[in-house]
């Protein structure tokens, strides 16, 4: 009788849970969605405060706005600081991972260039009638945000992680109370091992 032939091992997936493309895709959407939805509520507070009109064109068609010889100007481009700041936050939040964060952050700022630039219908020095103002604030951004989102999931990856039981309970790391606490330290003797 003919020895039956042993089963394959089921394949392995190439790439791990965590990088398959369509979490992948997700958090970029959610990144971007993060990222515009932000743009357009503080530029739509500071206009509706300052007293312009809001526009479209003050979040895609932004190289026309920010300028560094007006006050109109500087104060686009801090709304553009702010709105790096509240993608270091998105980052944390929904990344977790620092190793992932300078990939994320420059496709996010790639697709915003490519959202400008089809809004414009022109490259950005065109734009900008050879004015670097627009350049300076969005390389800023982009370095703040990759440099904040950096540490900030650096700093929620190494956070202590608490398995089980409660704050104060003794169930895991990230509990309250004293270092030792609950534990009773017994001296060890000579062939105790």
């Amino acid at each position: 009788m003919p020895k039956p032939r042993p089963r394959p091992a089921p394949l392995r997936p190439l790439l791990p849970p965590s990088l398959s493309p369509l979490p992948l895709l997700r958090q970029i959407l959610l990144l971007q969605l993060t990222f515009y939805a932000t743009a357009t509520l503080l530029t739509f507070f500071t206009t509706s405060i300052a007293g312009y009109p809001f526009s479209a064109s003050l979040i895609l068609g932004a190289p026309a706005w920010v300028r560094g010889d007006t006050v109109q100007g500087w104060m686009f481009g801090g709304v553009w600081v702010l709105v790096a700041g509240v993608c270091v936050l998105a980052q944390i939040l929904i990344l977790a991972r620092s190793k992932l964060v300078l990939d994320f952050t420059l496709t996010q700022y790639f697709l915003h260039f490519v959202c400008t630039w089809i809004y414009m219908g022109g490259y950005p020095w065109e734009w900008t009638g050879g004015r670097w103002e627009w350049w300076g604030v969005q390389v800023v951004c982009c370095v703040g945000t990759v440099v904040g989102g950096r540490w900030g999931c650096g700093w929620r990856e190494m956070r202590p992680m608490a398995f089980g039981g409660g704050a104060g309970e003794g169930g895991g790391g990230g509990g309250g109370g004293e270092v030792g606490e609950g534990v009773e330290m017994v001296p060890l003797v000579r062939g105790e091992v």
